[in-house]
C-alpha cells in the first residue's frame, strides 16, 4: 500500500518530468517552411547505401517491434535522411524486427511511461546532455553498465571524450558515437546563398566563390555583398528584401567560431563555463554594424513585429543569405526553390587565415527503462547496431556523400565548402545549442537595435548562463 510519502515522491517526479519536457524547443512538430515546390532534386536510391553490420543471423529479434525516438527524425521524410531509413530497412530485414523511427513530439509521455517501466519509445537518439541529470535521476534511463557487453562499452566506435558528460556518480546513462558514424555531417553550420536573388541584385556569386578559394571571403566581403542585396522595392523607406538576418544562435555561434572563440568554454577539469573575450565582442559589434548599414535586418521590425522564420524568407526570396545546419536543411531548401542555391564557409574574421566551421553534434543515445528486462536486453543489442553503424567502407561513404551533394546542392561552387566538411577540415565542436534548446536563445535584439552595447549585454547575461550551466551539468546530483 502506498504511503503519503511515496505518493508525494511519485507526484514530484512526474511534475519534474513534465516541467522538463516543457523546456523542449517550442513548436517541435512544426513542419519546415515550404514554398510552392517548383523543382525537386533526384534523391539517392536507399539501396545504394551499404553498411558495416554483422552478418544476417548474428542477431535475431524474433519479430519484435522497436521504437526509436530521434531528433534526427524531425521532418520524417525519407529524402531528408535517406541513409537512416536505409539503415533501418537493413536492420529490419537482416535481423527480423520492425522499427518505428519517430520525432519525440510526445517527450513528456515517453518520460512518464518509462517511469513505470512501459516506455512508448525504447531508444532515445539525439538526447541533449543537459537532460541527463534530471531524467536519469528520476529513473527514466537504463544504466548502460547493465548491458556493457551488449552495447560494447569499450568499442572504438563510442567517443571516449564525451563519456564523462553522460556519467553520474560513476554510472553511465548515455553514449555518443564517434564522429565517423552516420551523423557525421548533419550539424555543421553553412552560409547559404539564394543565387536567384543575388543575381537580381547584381551580386556575382562566382566572384564570391573565387574570393573564398583565395582566402579573401571575409566578414567585410560578406557584409558588402549582403548590403548590395538589401533593397526598398516599393520606395516606402522600408526595405522589402535584406541581405540576411544575422541574429540567432546559428549565426552567433558560427561567427564566434570563425573568430576563433566562443562563449561556452571548458576548463582543464572538463567543467563548462561562460566567458567572453574581444572576439565575442567583435562578433556582436559586426552584427550590429550589419543592421545599421542595412546589410542585415533586425529580429524585429520598427513596429516590434518579430521576424520568426528567416529560413522561409530565404526560400521565398526576401533574404539573400542564411546560416543553418547544412545537411538537415539542404533537401527542403532545394524542394522549395526554383533555382540552385550556393553554400559557403562562414567568412574569415579579421586576423584569421583559415576558415573554421561550427559543429553542434553533441547529442547522445539512451535506453528507456523497461520492466520487461528480456525485451530491454534486446533493445540493448539494437542500441549498439543503430547508434554506432558505419558505412561499409570509406569508398562507400564518399560515394553516398557526393551523390547526395550532386542531387541536392546543384552548385559546383559549393564544392569548396562540401570538401572541407567531408574532410572535417577545421570543424570545431561546440555545445551552445544545448542551452538554446533549453530556452536560452542568445537574443541579441538590444545589441542590434543599439540600446545596449555588446559589453553591457554580455555582462547582463553572464550570471544567467552560468547558472544554467551549473544547473544542467552538475553530475554530482
Amino acid at each position: 500500500m502506498l504511503t503519503k510519502k511515496s505518493l508525494f515522491l511519485i507526484s514530484a517526479i512526474l511534475v519534474a518530468v513534465f516541467l522538463l519536457a516543457s523546456c523542449q524547443p517550442t513548436n517541435p512538430t512544426a513542419a519546415p517552411p515550404t514554398a510552392a515546390p517548383t523543382k525537386t532534386g533526384s534523391i539517392i536510391n536507399p539501396s545504394s547505401y551499404t553498411f558495416d553490420l554483422p552478418e544476417a543471423g548474428a542477431y535475431d529479434f524474433g519479430g519484435k517491434n522497436f521504437v526509436i525516438s530521434s531528433y534526427h527524425a524531425v521532418f520524417e521524410q525519407r529524402e531528408d535522411f535517406a541513409r537512416t531509413y536505409a539503415l533501418i530497412d537493413e536492420i529490419q530485414s537482416r535481423y527480423n524486427c520492425t522499427i518505428e523511427w519517430v520525432y519525440p513530439t510526445r517527450q513528456a509521455e515517453i518520460d512518464a511511461s518509462a517511469l513505470v517501466g512501459a516506455p512508448i519509445a525504447d531508444i532515445g537518439s539525439g538526447i541533449m546532455c543537459h537532460q541527463i541529470v534530471p531524467m536519469a535521476s528520476a529513473g527514466i534511463f537504463v544504466p548502460l553498465d547493465t548491458y556493457k557487453d551488449k552495447i560494447k562499452y569499450d568499442d572504438a566506435r563510442w567517443e571516449p571524450s564525451t563519456k564523462a558528460q553522460w556519467n553520474i556518480n560513476g554510472t553511465q546513462y548515455g553514449l555518443t558515437p564517434k564522429i565517423q558514424e552516420l551523423w557525421k555531417y548533419h550539424y555543421v553550420d553553412a552560409l547559404f546563398a539564394n543565387k536567384t536573388l543575388l543575381k537580381i541584385r547584381g551580386v556575382d556569386i562566382d566572384e564570391l566563390y573565387a574570393a573564398q578559394e583565395n582566402k579573401e571571403w571575409t566578414w567585410s566581403k560578406f557584409a558588402e555583398a549582403a548590403q548590395k542585396v538589401t533593397a526598398d522595392l516599393n520606395h516606402d523607406d522600408i526595405p522589402d528584401i535584406y541581405g540576411c538576418q544575422a541574429s540567432d544562435y546559428n549565426w552567433t555561434t558560427s561567427f564566434f567560431v570563425s573568430a576563433g572563440t566562443n562563449v561556452i568554454k571548458t576548463d582543464e577539469n572538463g567543467k563548462m563555463y561562460f566567458s567572453y573575450d574581444q572576439g565575442v565582442l567583435d562578433t556582436l559589434t559586426f552584427f550590429a554594424n550589419m543592421v545599421r548599414s542595412g546589410a542585415s535586418r533586425n529580429m524585429v521590425d520598427a513596429n516590434g513585429t518579430y521576424y520568426g522564420d528567416a529560413a522561409a524568407d530565404f526560400m521565398n526570396g526576401s533574404l539573400g543569405f542564411h546560416v543553418e545546419i547544412f545537411q538537415r536543411t539542404w533537401a527542403y531548401f532545394a524542394s522549395g526553390m526554383a533555382d540552385p542555391y550556393g553554400v559557403f564557409c562562414i567568412p574569415l574574421a579579421d586576423g584569421q587565415t583559415e576558415y573554421y566551421l561550427n559543429d553542434s553534434m553533441y547529442r547522445g543515445n539512451v535506453i528507456y527503462n523497461h520492466s520487461d528486462k528480456e525485451f530491454e536486453s534486446a533493445v540493448a543489442d539494437l542500441y549498439y547496431l543503430y547508434a554506432t553503424c558505419l558505412y561499409a567502407s570509406p569508398e562507400d561513404e564518399a560515394e553516398c556523400y557526393w551523390l547526395e551533394a550532386e542531387n541536392r546542392i546543384y552548385d559546383e561552387g559549393s564544392r569548396y565548402f562540401l570538401d572541407r566538411v567531408f574532410e572535417r577540415t577545421n570543424v570545431i565542436p561546440t555545445r551552445n545549442q544545448e542551452l538554446s534548446h533549453n530556452g536560452f536563445q542568445f537574443n541579441i535584439i538590444d545589441v542590434l537595435s543599439g540600446t545596449k552595447t555588446p559589453q553591457e549585454y554580455l555582462s547582463e547575461i553572464a550570471p544567467v548562463v552560468q547558472s544554467m550551466i551549473d544547473s544542467y551539468y552538475d553530475f554530482t546530483k
